[in-house]
């Protein structure tokens, strides 16, 4: 016997959550990139050498963990600006503008990366070919992506999460760690993605001072 799912009913809200075509394609291209920038970082001359000297594992982790963080807080946040910008956004939930907030971000870190090095190599006198200088920002912003969410860009997130939930702080004091607007599926989605980067930094932290 089917039961036909009605509004508000667990099977309609599982339903609703499930992710469809597009939030699968979203993960396939975060992989893409992130397996991209992790092939870049491996491959260079420069930075692969520390990584061929039988380095620490929290130099592997590092290595995945950032790259990884990284394109998701991407691929995720430029798709939220994009709907938004062709006025497909219907729903702005606190999960859609935190993705936009959050892409925002990563672009601004590392593009004031790029142009602080660049500016660097100029006052230095750096201009031996312009090969060099492709080679040397290249590098710069493998580095940056590798260690964009980690530490400084964790305790941003889990401050605007607080913040949040203490300006719509439920009648119940207990529910003020479940993730704000519970029908919205990126409200759990950035839940989720917040969740992996302060995790990420903790551990990252803790396996650096332990000597792993």
């Amino acid at each position: 016997m089917l039961i036909k799912p009605t509004p508000g009913h667990p099977i309609s809200n599982s339903r609703r959550m499930a992710p469809n075509v597009s939030d699968l394609m979203l993960l396939i291209v975060a992989a893409a990139v992130s397996a991209a920038l992790i092939k870049l970082h491996t491959e260079d001359a420069t930075l692969k050498f520390r990584l061929t000297n039988h380095p620490p594992a929290s130099v592997w982790t590092r290595l995945f963990i950032g790259h990884s963080l990284t394109a998701s807080g991407l691929i995720f946040g430029i798709s939220r600006l994009y709907l938004l910008w062709r006025k497909r956004l219907a729903d702005k939930s606190f999960g859609h503008w935190f993705w936009i907030v959050i892409s925002l971000y990563l672009l601004l870190y590392i593009s004031a990366s790029l142009l602080w090095a660049f500016i660097n190599l100029v006052k230095n006198g750096a201009f031996a070919g312009l090969n060099n200088i492709n080679q040397s920002l290249g590098r710069v912003f493998i580095l940056t992506s590798q260690q964009a969410c980690f530490d400084q860009f964790a305790w941003f997130i889990a401050g605007v999460w607080i913040s949040f939930r203490l300006l719509h702080l439920p009648n119940d004091a207990g529910q003020i760690l479940e993730p704000p607007g519970n029908s919205q599926k990126s409200d759990h989605s950035i839940a989720i993605y917040c969740g992996l980067v302060i995790a990420s930094t903790i551990f990252q932290r803790f396996i650096e001072s332990a000597g792993f």
